[in-house]
């Protein structure tokens, strides 16, 4: 039987075609979590190959300047990109470790500090509505507050002591997805070592599906949007980074507790388009508003003036 370009004109093809569109779209909807979860499994077993090629994806920008700005006079190709590999490595791992060494202590720090002292600036919030108006700059209720707050812990504690199993498994999937991490990064040295034979394979597989012209098309907007992309995330954590340490500067000239806490939230936060600012000045400022609320008030004149 052959296809019949004529029954396109058909009115029976239109009708036929919105049935079975019916007919999918409400298959879909009915099993919505079952697909989910299918692909999240499917997911699953290439996680770490998809970690090795985004590392890979970031790390070539460091290897490409590598390569062409400090080892450019060595003659032989294989060497030289090899070598701007293994630096890129490198300098990724030393930020990754001056992060960690100047940031986690500091955070951990102020986590513990914040906790240990979260029922007194609860009970500061309590003995300001029995000495004040109850009303924090004529807007919040502070009775309200720490009625809110009170609920909170209480809930939170019972949540842990009635889940334990579950805080278990997401400790160990928490692990599995710091083991697939390290994998991806290892994957990723390799994929960045092997990058020119890797390309010349993709582009003989489109080649081999596409016209020569459409291929040059199709490489040259694949290639204008990795530039795109590159700029954008380059230039995107950059912005957070410098954002955070003038918040940080800020917050040490007004004095301000939980300075590298709250910069971190606010410099992470900001890397969210749009409303990544507004979620971390209102973090940021809850948690000074526990401490002292003059300090929320400052914190958001900061961020509105940053």
């Amino acid at each position: 039987m052959h296809f019949n370009k004529d029954w396109l004109n058909k009115p029976w093809v239109a009708y036929t075609i919105a049935t079975c569109s019916a007919v999918i779209l409400f298959l879909t909807l009915s099993h919505i979590g079952e697909i989910f979860t299918g692909i999240g499994s499917f997911f699953g077993y290439f996680s770490s190959l998809l970690v090795g090629v985004i590392f890979a994806y970031l790390l070539n920008p460091i290897a490409l300047f590598c390569r062409n700005k400090i080892f450019r006079k060595i003659k032989k190709e294989k060497q030289q990109w090899a070598f701007s590999v293994v630096l890129a490595v490198v300098f990724f791992l030393a930020v990754f470790v001056l992060l960690l060494v100047t940031l986690i202590p500091q955070l951990i720090n102020s986590i513990t500090i914040f906790a240990s002292n979260l029922q007194d600036y609860i009970t500061g919030l309590s003995d300001k509505v029995n000495g004040g108006s109850g009303m924090l700059f004529g807007l919040i209720d502070y009775s309200s507050l720490q009625n809110s707050l009170s609920g909170i812990l209480g809930n939170l504690s019972s949540t842990l002591q009635g889940h334990a199993s579950t805080i278990l498994n997401t400790s160990f999937n928490v692990g599995s997805s710091i083991a697939n991490l390290v994998i991806g990064f290892i994957l990723s040295i390799y994929f960045l070592l092997d990058k020119e034979r890797l390309l010349v394979g993709f582009r003989k597989t489109f080649r081999a599906f596409m016209k020569e012209e459409k291929y040059n098309n199709a490489r040259v907007f694949i290639n204008r949007c990795d530039t795109i992309l590159i700029r954008y995330i380059g230039f995107t954590i950059l912005e957070g980074a410098i954002v955070g340490v003038v918040n940080a500067f800020m917050m040490a000239i007004l004095q301000m507790p939980y300075i590298s806490l709250i910069s971190v939230i606010v410099g992470v936060t900001n890397l969210a388009p749009t409303f990544g600012p507004i979620v971390g000045a209102v973090i940021g400022a809850f948690l000074l508003l526990l401490v002292e609320p003059k300090y929320a008030l400052w914190f958001l004149i900061l961020t509105l003036v940053l």
